[in-house]
């Protein structure tokens, strides 16, 4: 069983910054980074890899946090993950975080409590600013996940 004794949680946000709504996720993230306690370990991708499991490995508590155009812009979408019998992705290149989890399962015996916040998108277009409602989601998850314990 891996040593989860380093990191208590693990946050990575997901998106692209240079596409507007893209990077609420990397906002959210780095805002964490920058104001929170130790008790966060903050990363930033464009994309989940594989290589994230040794991440996942140490960590008690997994948070994603994704843009999703499946959500009316600003809403934020909660749901508990856990790892299933399967990989749904069939590159390397296109993992979910229930992917990252089977993987690290698979791998180690274990895999960390996780949960996954989507904040609907409005625009995609390139650009680094967000959306309003999406700029408010973000600011009210970051507050969410700064006042939890």
């Amino acid at each position: 069983m891996p040593d989860r004794s380093g990191i208590r949680i693990l946050v990575i946000g997901i998106g692209n910054s240079l596409r507007e709504d893209d990077g609420a996720g990397c906002l959210v993230a780095e805002t964490l980074a920058q104001r929170a306690d130790n008790r966060f370990r903050c990363l930033t991708v464009q994309q989940l890899t594989a290589d994230l499991v040794t991440d996942l490995e140490s960590a008690e508590r997994v948070i994603f946090i994704d843009a999703s155009v499946n959500h009316p812009p600003g809403k934020i979408e909660v749901s508990n993950l856990s790892p299933d019998g399967g990989i749904s992705a069939c590159n390397s290149h296109d993992l979910t975080p229930r992917d990252l989890l089977t993987i690290c399962r698979t791998l180690n015996g274990s895999a960390p409590q996780a949960v996954l916040y989507e904040i609907g998108g409005h625009s995609f277009d390139y650009g680094e600013s967000l959306s309003e409602p999406v700029a408010a989601a973000v600011a009210k998850l970051t507050g969410d996940l700064l006042a939890a314990r």
